[in-house]
């Protein structure tokens, strides 16, 4: 099933916490209601982990030359070419309300109640069966996975494959690793759920509330993943002879041939469990409940990623508009409203984000700044999310006078403690 597209930061925040419908969540699970919530999560996380090796197997025949570089492996509906994926959806709409129902409107309605509406990235609208539902979890299960992968793995795969084929000892490591990020992410995030969803299970059957309780449960199943994760990225990373017969790890400007969110090893295995960590228990979540009241504020931190070639100058590509992070000779090849403009290597990966920052010219039409926390107010007109109004607010620092950027205010775009006829302004990344 094809999602919309989401960007980074969004990825990052499925894991913001789960509210529960009013009322209903104080309840105590009762024995049939247990069986349908299991069913819901059973089938849900089947879909999700079918989804996730669906990515990581499209990748490994990419990789190897066996599919066009081209393939869009992150879209599930894409990288799904055995029909393994539409039997475990039809896993859903059965059991949910269909042909064989384990979750039916009327003695599972206490269930059905924690779902008010699809959140995204699922369509936005009421839920009022488990038919309803049975898409919903689909829509989700599908779109989650896409958004962390496309988080962790966008390679250049035509490059990849070229200097695999030209017998490049960088190009074999290259394709090592990347199959080794979507390869042990997919184990990772199927083991988050599967954890995690078995402690609400167990809640469940001891007559507790409604509501989700085990998002940062562990039995030390997630732990002991992690460190799996991390042994392989280290060695799958690794080139035990480079061209130059040197023994070292991927370099940063080699690294940005995979596409993923770190300019090192390190920073990989950080942010790859990071996010995969929290998309998992994020999805979790809503097999149990859905969101019915929207966060007030989101916190984001910005993830520019690495490089994205092995030169040591510069390169060209479109930042902003439909071709962002294509490569590029003149604005015109980028389409509007982007432009052309250069990438320096050692600065980190292109995103589609135009930042202007000051007044002097020197700080407009940049990129954004990697690892930057902001943070902005949310004010939600319904329980989807859907549309909301944002402004921002001085929560992460990023606030300071216009007359003296060394003062730290504290309301924007006012007066505040700046001074008569002085601003309190907004900086995305450092002033």
């Amino acid at each position: 099933m094809k999602g919309r597209s989401f960007s980074k930061a969004t990825a990052l925040l499925a894991g913001i916490a789960i509210v529960a419908a009013a009322g209903v969540a104080s309840a105590q699970v009762d024995k049939d209601n247990a069986k349908c919530r299991s069913t819901i999560f059973k089938t849900q996380s089947k879909l999700a982990a079918t989804a996730g090796k669906a990515v990581a197997g499209c990748w490994k025949n990419v990789l190897k030359g066996k599919a066009p570089a081209s393939t869009d492996c992150n879209n599930p509906s894409v990288a799904d070419t055995k029909g393994k994926l539409g039997k475990a959806e039809g896993k859903i709409t059965d059991s949910l309300g269909g042909a064989k129902p384990k979750c039916d409107d009327s003695t599972h309605a206490a269930s059905l109640a924690m779902f008010p509406s699809c959140p995204s990235p699922g369509t936005p609208g009421a839920i009022s069966t488990f038919s309803d539902l049975a898409s919903c979890e689909i829509e989700l299960a599908e779109n989650m996975v896409q958004n962390v992968a496309n988080y962790i793995l966008k390679p250049d795969a035509a490059t990849i494959v070229a200097m695999v084929s030209a017998k490049s000892p960088e190009g074999k490591q290259l394709s090592k690793c990347a199959q080794s990020i979507i390869k042990n992410a997919t184990k990772l995030h199927a083991t988050v759920q599967k954890d995690r969803g078995k402690c609400q299970a167990t809640a469940d059957k001891g007559g507790g509330s409604y509501s989700y309780t085990c998002s940062g449960f562990d039995s030390g199943k997630i732990a002991g993943t992690i460190t799996k994760l991390q042994e392989k990225l280290a060695k799958d990373c690794h080139l035990k002879k480079d061209s130059n017969g040197v023994e070292r790890d991927l370099n940063e400007a080699e690294l940005g041939l995979i596409g993923s969110c770190g300019r090192n090893i390190a920073e990989l295995q950080s942010c790859i469990v990071d996010a995969v960590v929290k998309n998992a228990s994020g999805l979790t979540a809503l097999a149990f409940e859905n969101a019915e009241v929207c966060p007030t504020v989101v916190d984001i931190v910005a993830k520019a990623g690495s490089a994205r070639n092995g030169t040591s100058g510069t390169f060209k590509v479109c930042s902003g508009g439909p071709d962002a992070g294509n490569s590029c000779t003149t604005d015109a090849d980028c389409g509007a409203p982007g432009f052309c403009t250069t990438v320096y290597p050692n600065a980190g990966q292109a995103t589609s984000t135009q930042l202007d920052t000051g007044w002097n010219g020197l700080g407009h039409n940049v990129d954004v700044v990697d690892g930057f926390e902001g943070s902005v107010n949310l004010s939600c007109s319904g329980p989807s999310c859907d549309n909301c109004a944002v402004t921002v607010n001085c929560r992460k620092g990023g606030c300071r006078c216009s007359n003296d950027v060394t003062i730290k205010c504290n309301t924007p775009f006012v007066e505040d403690i700046c001074g008569t006829g002085n601003t309190c302004e907004v900086f995305f990344g450092p002033p």
